[in-house]
């Protein structure tokens, strides 16, 4: 019988799959520490898929296993962290130039604005490259 009732819409949220690994080398059920929060809940979705994991791999452990950390070291970088290294190394057009950024009268640029002009501005990924490449060509070398 249908009374013309839709189901209820599940928000994205709640409807994306858990996505555990079984690793049958180490013997563990592996997932992430918002997955075994979902699976904490009692009888949803994350948690029947965890009790049936569990029914076909009695003996495996659940481990948690930590999400993998942005490789970009830059990744991290805030509005304060670039205006003390434009402050310490920094020529007086780029400190004019960062101040009409951050301080504009009519329009301020975005953060990610300033980071793109910082990052252009101060090569550092460059810098650092180059830097590990010449520690490698001499690590090489000694060797």
């Amino acid at each position: 019988m249908n009374l013309g009732l839709r189901p209820s819409a599940k928000s994205k949220k709640d409807r994306k799959e858990i996505k555990m690994t079984i690793n049958f080398t180490n013997k563990t059920i592996e997932l992430t520490t918002a997955e075994m929060k979902k699976a904490s809940v009692y009888n949803s979705d994350a948690y029947k898929a965890l009790r049936e994991a569990r029914i076909d791999n009695p003996s495996f452990k659940i481990v948690e296993k930590k999400a993998a950390k942005s490789k970009d070291k830059f990744a991290r970088l805030t509005m304060k962290d670039i205006a003390a290294h434009v402050e310490k190394y920094g020529s007086d057009n780029q400190k004019k130039n960062f101040e009409f950024l951050t301080n504009g009268a009519e329009e301020k640029a975005s953060f990610f604005e300033v980071k793109k002009w910082f990052m252009n501005e101060f090569r550092l990924r460059e810098e650092r490259n180059e830097y590990r490449s010449k520690v490698q060509s001499i690590v090489e070398c000694a060797a």
